[in-house]
């Protein structure tokens, strides 16, 4: 399925399974990065006077293949995860219900009222105050200053996490949430070949993300304990932002 364009919500569940009346949760995870020759995509910047040195990552930067990459890179990294959000709207707003909130866009002047009679019988206990959420998974691409895995690639995560935190103002009304999760170095497609072992000054943590540190993220947005979090982003990366040039 393409998730670069608008989605028809009816186009994301089989015709021959169970139609989905709800949901909780949507979890946005998608990433494309576009191949930069090795001089660009290195996080060295060496200071030149030279014409050069300028106009060498001028005309590698203006090749119009590099351009189309930009666009397919920001269509699969940022535009999707609007789209797909948008697609999901209502089945949010009908977890809302399911957990006895009210449901819709709420006045300005109250806050949002509560049925709980009838949540045992759904097994939701009375002080579980969770709310429909969306989780988009940016990167600390987007908050670093080096060019880690391109330029477009740590725009476009620059561009969801900044989504991110509109959704969570354009839905509030709604109760429907929006958070952000920035891993660092975690095993994947895009790290393959990478060491597995980091001194102080690249990731204190020394090492790569694993199964568990990403998974405890997760439980604890999704768990009653985040039932508070809203708008917020949980950087996951060993530390590797507190020891590079970043804004966060």
């Amino acid at each position: 399925m393409d998730i670069s364009t608008p989605l028809n919500p009816s186009n994301l569940f089989s015709a021959n399974g169970p139609m989905v009346s709800s949901s909780s949760l949507l979890a946005a995870a998608a990433a494309l990065a576009m191949q930069l020759p090795p001089r660009l995509s290195r996080p060295v910047h060496p200071a030149s006077t030279s014409l050069a040195g300028v106009s060498l990552p001028r005309r590698r930067c203006q090749q119009p293949q590099r351009l189309q990459g930009w666009e397919a890179t920001f269509a699969v990294n940022s535009s999707a995860v609007l789209y797909v959000s948008a697609a999901f709207l209502k089945l949010l707003d009908a977890g809302n219900r399911r957990r006895g909130w009210e449901g819709g866009k709420l006045p300005a002047d109250r806050a949002r009222r509560r049925e709980k009679g009838n949540l045992a019988k759904i097994l939701i206990e009375p002080d579980d105050e969770r709310t429909s959420q969306i989780i988009t998974v940016g990167s600390i691409s987007g908050l670093n200053r080096f060019i880690t895995a391109g330029l477009a690639y740590s725009c476009s995560k620059a561009a969801a996490i900044h989504l991110c935190k509109m959704l969570a103002y354009l839905l509030a009304p709604w109760g429907i949430r929006s958070n952000v999760i920035n891993p660092g170095v975690y095993p994947s497609v895009m790290t393959t070949g990478s060491k597995d072992s980091y001194n102080y000054k690249e990731v204190p943590a020394g090492r790569k993300g694993s199964f568990q540190d990403i998974a405890g993220v997760v439980l604890y947005l999704v768990g009653k304990g985040g039932a508070y979090v809203n708008g917020s982003m949980e950087n996951t990366d060993g530390g590797m932002l507190s020891v590079m040039p970043a804004t966060y």
